[in-house]
């Protein structure tokens, strides 16, 4: 197994992956899912049957349970948009506008998760942080970090199980709360990619088994040769039947909900051409833990980072929610 730096990681270039996420075609939530193979939780089975085709892998053990309040407000869980996938919605809970798998996912539009956002946080979104929802699935993670901007930024570890993340996102709280420290809270989020980082097209035909494992002792993921390639393929032309260069989609990103269970993710960007965004429109999904994690084609590496949420208030979080909002 290829060893790791313990660092976190740091070469991470937001021009590329917001380009990237902006690349056309399909995303997790409108995909088939595919044969599933090995992640970066090689040293751990449960974990590693994660990812093929895009955002539906299982990391698949016993579900986290969200963190036990302590004291204040501010120690009330991050995030909790909406109602629990493993609960029914409330008699006037508004619909989602794209229908649900019930217990699995709920697939809303872009406004009405703006409209739950803003009401739990008591504001309305900017129009920065409108237009980074608009970027689609790495959107709905940074807007909920730093307001924008590329999540793996803000990352102060990266993981290859959702359980070694959670654990390390419960204790950074756990010593915020500590020192009397009521600023951001520590979240967890995912990212989904392919392993074979080349330059050469080609090359990225196959994956790189050996990329992007974890540390054997401390379960870390060193990304810092990641370039945000995405895994290379042959389409034939309907039109003439040429066989031509294409490629996957680069990557997959979800903001988990530490109350809720779930995690937030997109389908796609929000397309700018109006014919394009009325055939296919974007759609913001909350999707279990299991359903997110399952992978597509797309995918063969499956992270877990944490990060300090700079732009989401849990105390308001909290208030909503003690009186029964959301």
């Amino acid at each position: 197994m290829a060893m790791f730096s313990h660092r976190p990681v740091q070469t991470h270039r937001r021009a590329a992956e917001a380009a990237a996420d902006l690349a056309p075609g399909p995303h997790p939530g409108e995909r088939e899912a595919g044969t599933s193979l090995p992640g970066p939780t090689a040293a751990d089975p449960a974990a590693g049957a994660a990812l093929s085709h895009y955002a539906e892998a299982p990391v698949g053990r016993q579900t986290a349970q969200p963190s036990a309040p302590v004291g204040d407000l501010e120690h009330k869980p991050v995030q909790f948009i909406g109602t629990p996938l493993d609960k029914p919605l409330p008699p006037d809970a508004e619909k989602p506008a794209y229908g649900e798998d019930p217990g699995t996912q709920r697939r809303y539009s872009p406004e009405q998760y703006i409209a739950m956002w803003e009401k739990e946080q008591g504001r309305k979104m900017t129009q920065r942080e409108r237009d980074t929802i608009d970027r689609g699935c790495i959107g709905i993670t940074a807007v909920n970090l730093a307001g924008g901007g590329n999540p793996l930024d803000y990352a102060e570890g990266i993981y290859a199980t959702f359980e070694l993340a959670h654990a390390k996102m419960t204790e950074k709280n756990k010593q915020l709360d500590e020192r009397g420290d009521t600023g951001p809270r520590y979240v967890l989020f995912a990212k989904l990619f392919w392993s074979n980082q080349s330059d050469k097209w080609e090359d990225r035909l196959s994956p790189d088994p050996k990329a992007f494992l974890p540390d054997p002792v401390t379960g870390e993921v060193d990304m810092s040769g990641y370039k945000y390639y995405p895994q290379s393929r042959y389409k034939t032309d309907p039109r003439t039947g040429e066989r031509q260069k294409s490629s996957y989609i680069n990557f997959d990103y979800g903001f988990w909900d530490e109350a809720s269970q779930c995690f937030w993710h997109a389908n796609h960007m929000q397309y700018k051409d109006p014919v394009r965004r009325a055939q296919d429109p974007m759609k913001v999904l909350q999707s279990t833990k299991e359903k997110f994690t399952r992978g597509y084609l797309d995918f063969d590496r499956i992270v877990f980072c944490i990060a300090r949420a700079h732009n989401y208030d849990p105390g308001l979080a909290a208030i909503a929610h003690a009186g029964g909002g959301g």
